[in-house]
């Protein structure tokens, strides 16, 4: 994919069925994909599946380089179940009924060109026909690899040619520099095993969905999948997957934006006169006291405005308490030694003090917004929650216990 070699989805499929197989279930009930496994240029990679439960067993699937002793990345995720329910379909009438055939000449190449690119193996697809939103292929696995199939429940570049009608018939909607890759699997049954050709219908769903049934060239069920969903991945995140050191660290930087305003927005601020009179410099900005004042004013026929900036800080609250100083604000899950005596009065009052103020300030900005929501003549309008200190930008920067909640609060409205 976009030059980079990956696991094949269908391959997790396999792996998954082989542990079901010696758990005694049937079915993949749920299989989700985390993390392309891009394989190395050189050398190999270990491979490790942990089973889970017994009822509703859990697997997950994980891999590091071949020699490695470090830490295993987890690529995959899945679900059994058992179902002995039949098949339900059959493909022995075929080619379908009112099926029109569809010209497969260059179908490989305009796949590579889009950054689907398939070694001999894959290029399984033989013939193809549509019928309305429904797909129907034959697949067939090349001869060099036939002599293997007994290793597999149903060899994954069989599978995935299956796929392939798919893949060609989603290009057009691909946006430059995307492609469609299988992201969730859900009630995937294996019927039958050994197969080398396939007869396949797929039926296509919403936003790049589909079921799939497979048979063999009798019409004899050999495979099927309730729901496979993809995602659009670019050539950009599997450069990542693929350049990541092994052993990074990883953490969260803050940088600092230049904003631009529109400069015909108008734009209000509530309760805070220094940001207003710093704003006003950009872009023309109005001053109120709060959201009611704004109202007033605009039943008195001042214009609504563009955007409406509700600062919320306890700095701006003077009647709820205030950190001054440059220590962490108290942790209320601190709050009793570890000796478990009680804490004295003074970090009693610490640590009461954060959490009325937390809910004050939670509470006054779930009021906000929900004057602001139900407010038909601010429709047009968006409301930004301005923080301050609710989340530490830095190292040394403290965080106010008080405003910290807000981001989960606006968030959840």
């Amino acid at each position: 994919v976009f030059d980079t070699p990956i696991l094949p989805g269908t391959a997790y499929l396999d792996l998954a069925l082989h542990a079901a197989d010696h758990t005694g279930h049937t079915t993949i009930d749920e299989l989700l994909l985390h993390a392309p496994l891009v394989l190395p240029e050189n050398g190999g990679v270990q491979v490790q599946i942990i089973v889970t439960g017994t009822d509703r067993p859990t697997i997950e699937i994980y891999s590091r380089p071949d020699g490695d002793t470090g830490d295993w990345t987890r690529h995959a995720t899945a679900v059994l179940a058992k179902d002995d329910a039949a098949p339900g379909f059959d493909l022995t009438t075929w080619p379908p009924e009112g099926a029109v055939q569809v010209d497969l000449g260059t179908a490989y190449d305009r796949l590579h060109e889009t950054g689907l690119g398939y070694g001999p193996a894959f290029r399984g697809l033989r013939a193809a026909w549509r019928r309305g939103d429904e797909l129907f292929a034959e697949v067939v696995l090349p001869e060099d690899e036939q002599a293997g199939v007994t290793n597999y429940g149903i060899h994954p570049a069989l599978l995935d040619a299956a796929l392939h009608g798919a893949a060609l018939h989603w290009l057009d909607g691909t946006p430059s520099g995307h492609s469609n890759l299988p992201f969730a699997w859900s009630g995937v049954r294996l019927h039958a095993t050994g197969a080398t050709h396939l007869r396949v219908r797929v039926k296509l769903g919403d936003a790049g969905s589909l079921s799939l049934q497979a048979a063999d060239p009798t019409g004899a069920p050999v495979a099927s999948i309730d729901t496979l969903t993809t995602r659009l991945v670019s050539a950009e995140q599997l450069s990542v997957s693929r350049s990541a050191p092994d052993d990074s660290l990883f953490r969260v930087q803050w940088s600092p934006l230049e904003l631009q305003p529109a400069a015909r927005e108008a734009w209000a601020v509530l309760g805070d006169r220094d940001l207003y009179e710093a704003l006003r410099q950009t872009v023309t900005a109005s001053y109120y006291d709060d959201l009611t004042a704004l109202t007033d004013a605009v039943d008195a026929a001042e214009p609504v405005p563009d955007v409406i900036v509700l600062p919320v800080g306890s700095h701006l609250h003077q009647d709820q308490p205030v950190r001054d100083d440059d220590t962490e604000p108290a942790d209320p899950r601190q709050a009793a030694p570890a000796t478990g005596n009680e804490p004295d009065d003074g970090s009693r009052a610490d640590v009461d003090s954060s959490v009325a103020a937390a809910h004050a300030v939670a509470e006054r900005t779930l009021a906000t917004l929900q004057t602001f929501l139900a407010d038909d003549r601010l429709t047009t309008t968006r409301l930004l929650v301005l923080t301050h200190h609710a989340v530490a930008t830095g190292s040394d920067q403290p965080v106010d216990l008080a405003v910290a909640p807000v981001w989960g609060l606006v968030r959840s409205a």
